[in-house]
Parts: C-alpha cells; structure tokens; sequence
C-alpha cells in the first residue's frame, strides 16, 4: 500500500508597496494641504503626527522621516 503524499496549499499575503518617492512638488502640496486643515478644522493650530498618520493612511515613522 503506497503512502499519500500531503500537498501544503501556500497562502500568499499581498505586498506593501514600497519606495514610494515624494517628489519636492509633492511635498509642497501635502505641506499645503496641511496647513489648510490646521486653519480650517484645528484653530491655525499645528496636528500631532498621530493625528495626521491617522487622516492620511501613513506611519509616524514614514511621516518623521518626510519632515527631517
């Protein structure tokens, strides 16, 4: 009597995307696109990174790095 053999089915999880590069008309845009949220939904008021992250689908840790 033969054994079977047992197939394992791999799963695969979809890919980030990665390198992404921000162009520097890109980042005048989102730098402006900010300060229009701080002024009209913040008080002129600057958002906390975590506030940020949140709104725009980025990590802190992607968005500290924009800014150094």
């Amino acid at each position: 009597m033969p054994k079977e053999k047992i197939y394992k089915i791999q799963q695969y999880k979809p890919k980030r995307k990665r390198g992404v590069v921000l162009t520097s008309t890109g980042i005048k845009r989102l730098q402006s696109a900010i300060v229009s949220v701080e002024i009209a939904e913040n008080k002129g008021e600057h958002l906390s990174l975590e506030e940020l992250s949140s709104r725009i689908h980025v990590s802190t840790k992607t968005l500290s790095k924009l800014w150094s």
